[in-house]
């Protein structure tokens, strides 16, 4: 489970992978691009992403977003603690890289993703530490795609 502060203007860009997504939208709203169609989720409603499905999200509000995600399987919220970067607070806004650390980035992705799918052996072979993280809400209407 992955509590995502998405600032105005944030959200990742086209990708897909092996594994469902659920978001549940607690404050704000996101414009999803789901299979090249795009619609709007506000506060209360759930999109379910099935697995290999092309997505993206960017929050058009001026306000920031805040989603709670569910990965099935799990294992998600490792990858993200391994090869994110640590920030004082959620509320900061993302350190910009530069291209060479973009490439290094991806590269430490790539090898997650070949080691072990998320585990803890992964992130010892990228000598990684685990983060400690929480999350909470509830959403009261669901939203299908």
């Amino acid at each position: 489970m992955i509590d995502m502060l998405v600032p105005t203007g944030g959200g990742p860009g086209p990708h897909r992978h092996d594994f469902e997504e659920m978001f549940s939208i607690l404050e704000g709203e996101i414009e999803l691009t789901f299979r090249g169609e795009k619609s709007l989720a506000k506060a209360g409603e759930t999109v379910n992403i099935p697995a290999n499905a092309p997505h993206f999200f960017k929050n058009v509000a001026a306000k920031p977003a805040r989603l709670l995600c569910v990965c099935s399987p799990a294992g998600q919220d490792e990858f993200f603690m391994a090869i994110g970067k640590a920030v004082e607070s959620r509320t900061i806004p993302a350190p910009g890289l530069s291209k060479e650390e973009q490439e290094a980035f991806m590269a430490k992705a790539k090898r997650w993703r070949k080691i072990s799918n998320g585990t803890a052996r992964a992130r010892r072979a990228l000598d990684t530490k685990p983060l400690t993280r929480s999350a909470r809400g509830s959403t009261q209407s669901n939203r299908k795609y």
